[in-house]
C-alpha cells in the first residue's frame, strides 16, 4: 500500500505541474490545433477541465504500466478518480462564483489543486477496496472515452 500511496502522491504532483504548464501550451505552440486538443485554448471552465483530465490520463497509463500486477484494476480506479476530479472543477467553481458573484484567481487555482487531490484520493480508495468496484470498470472506460471525444469535438468546434 505504501507504493500505491507514493504513486498517487506523485500523480497529484505530476498532474498539478503538467496541468499548470498545459494552461499555456496552446499559446506557446502558436495555437497549434493538435496541442489545443489536449490543452486549454481559452479561459472557459470546460477548457480548464482538460488541465486535470489529460495529465491525469497520462499518469494513469504510467501507473498501469508500473502497478498492474499488484493492482489489476488500477487503470479503472484511476479513470474513476480522474472523472470525479475533473467534474469537481466546474461544480466547485460555479458554486463559489454563484455565491460570490465573481471569481478569484487564487480560489480558481485552489480548486484545481483540490480537484486533483480528490482525483487521486478516490483512485487510491478504489484501488485498496480489493476490487469491490470492479463492475464499474466498463462504465469508467466508456465515460473516459466519451470525455476524450467531448473535449476534442468541443475544441474543434471552437477553433472551427
Amino acid at each position: 500500500m505504501k507504493k500505491l500511496k507514493l504513486y498517487m502522491l506523485a500523480g497529484s504532483v505530476f498532474t498539478v505541474l503538467l496541468g499548470s504548464l498545459a494552461h499555456f501550451f496552446y499559446d506557446w505552440s502558436h495555437e497549434n490545433v493538435i496541442i489545443g486538443l489536449f490543452a486549454a485554448i481559452n479561459e472557459t471552465t470546460w477548457e480548464h477541465m482538460k488541465l486535470l483530465f489529460f495529465p491525469g490520463l497520462l499518469w494513469s497509463y504510467i501507473c498501469y504500466w508500473k502497478l498492474k500486477s499488484e493492482f489489476p484494476q488500477i487503470l479503472c480506479n484511476l479513470f474513476i478518480g480522474i472523472l470525479i476530479g475533473t467534474w469537481t472543477i466546474p461544480i466547485l467553481y460555479y458554486l463559489y462564483t454563484g455565491l460570490l458573484g465573481y471569481h478569484l484567481l487564487p480560489v480558481d487555482i485552489g480548486i484545481f489543486v483540490i480537484s486533483t487531490a480528490i482525483s487521486f484520493c478516490v483512485s487510491y480508495r478504489q484501488a485498496v477496496s480489493l476490487d469491490r468496484y470492479k463492475y464499474y470498470c466498463q462504465v469508467a472506460y466508456l465515460c473516459t472515452i466519451i470525455m476524450v471525444f467531448s473535449f476534442w469535438i468541443n475544441t474543434i468546434i471552437q477553433l472551427g
